[in-house]
């Protein structure tokens, strides 16, 4: 029995061994007084490698790294991603304010040792670079890998009906057209910084964020928006310009939300959608052609776009003009059509009918609604 209750203790601690080294994050550490090599080494699945340039990692005779001026390194890793990096100087002569780092991240040194740690808005990373100032001696480089845990993967297609969206830190591929010389609606369900959307969509991109509508003196609406600078915040609609054109934006470890896509403001709210629906009557949308449009009900509005709603009374009588930083956008104001006298008009059944009729005609081919 006692025997048979320590095998069972084994297998059950080997397992929560396992089970630990699977969840939590692990320090791999290069010691260079017994951890050698010429070129590069390798432990636990992590590889740093002198990639340009001269350098060593040491040998019994000199128990230190050396990676001399302008020598490049890269780190790698094929267990995890990489969260922290610590260079143990051999001495204050030889490491501090000599270490550049070219690749995403912050890094700092003083005296006894030199962190590099990862930008978590960015997203993970299994590669960091680093360029040498000046001639560098380590003692050690410990390099703390944490699991990857991802295995949810969303995909957004405007061009499909329904799209299923799996809340959790997700990988996202957002496959979307953009007028990439104009304002475009976007919503997504999760939070970018501003450097996240330069990343995704281009160096160039604009981001304007939906701040409410103005009434005007002559009654008239304007629909304004701020140039921002902050990002985009998750299934909050905004305006994006001067993006990149690309067949699928992929973005990384980024915390999706199943929340309602709307900015919801007095007069008008901005209203999104991740699945293809029908407009309301009355709705204002921004079509292809950068054209702005007032629904009759019939048009569809794709996933991850967004249009307006009035919330006021008889807003859909009003005229209605979008503005950005109080700018005037370069999107023409169409609005719906009026049937003329001069013109024979039908109902949907096929009747005749005379510029009293309210509701949805037919007119010279065309379909327009009869406000009352």
């Amino acid at each position: 029995m006692i025997k048979n209750n320590f095998i069972k203790l084994s297998v059950l601690s080997f397992c929560l061994w396992g089970v630990s080294n699977a969840i939590f994050a692990k320090d791999v550490v290069f010691d260079a007084s017994k951890d050698h090599k010429y070129l590069f080494i390798t432990k636990d699945e992590v590889t740093i490698n002198i990639c340009e340039g001269n350098g060593d990692f040491g040998n019994k005779d000199y128990p230190f790294y050396t990676f001399k001026k302008d020598s490049k390194i890269k780190i790698t890793s094929c267990g995890g991603h990489i969260s922290k990096i610590i260079f143990t100087w051999k001495d204050k002569k030889s490491g501090p304010g000599h270490v550049n780092l070219i690749s995403t991240g912050t890094y700092n040194d003083n005296e006894t040792e030199g962190v590099w740690t990862e930008d978590t808005e960015i997203g993970a990373t299994d590669t960091v670079n680093f360029e040498m100032y000046s001639i560098v001696h380590t003692a050690s480089i410990t390099v703390t890998i944490e699991p990857d845990t991802i295995n949810i993967k969303n995909t957004i297609d405007e061009d499909k009906p329904f799209n299923p969206i799996t809340a959790g830190i997700s990988d996202v591929s957002l496959r979307r057209t953009f007028n990439a010389n104009a304002w475009n609606t976007l919503v997504l369900p999760f939070d970018l910084s501003a450097e996240q959307v330069l990343k995704t969509f281009g160096t160039n991109t604009k981001i304007a964020d939906y701040i409410g509508a103005k009434r005007q003196q002559d009654g008239s609406y304007t629909l304004c928006f701020e140039v921002s600078t902050t990002g985009i915040k998750a299934n909050t609609p905004v305006f994006i310009r001067d993006t990149e054109d690309k067949e699928s934006y992929e973005i990384h470890r980024v915390t999706v939300t199943n929340q309602p896509p709307i900015s919801l403001k007095s007069g008008f709210d901005f209203i999104g959608t991740y699945n293809e629906t029908k407009l309301n009557v009355n709705d204002y949308f921004i079509s292809s052609d950068n054209k702005f449009y007032q629904a009759n009900g019939t048009e569809p509005l794709k996933a991850t776009h967004a249009a307006f709603r009035s919330s006021v009374q008889n807003g859909s009588n009003h005229k209605v003009r979008l503005s950005v930083s109080e700018q005037t956008t370069a999107i023409k104001n169409v609005f719906r059509p009026q049937a003329s006298a001069d013109h024979i008009m039908y109902n949907l059944s096929g009747q005749r009918v005379n510029t009293t009729f309210k509701g949805i005609i037919i007119c010279e081919g065309k379909k327009i609604v009869q406000k009352p």
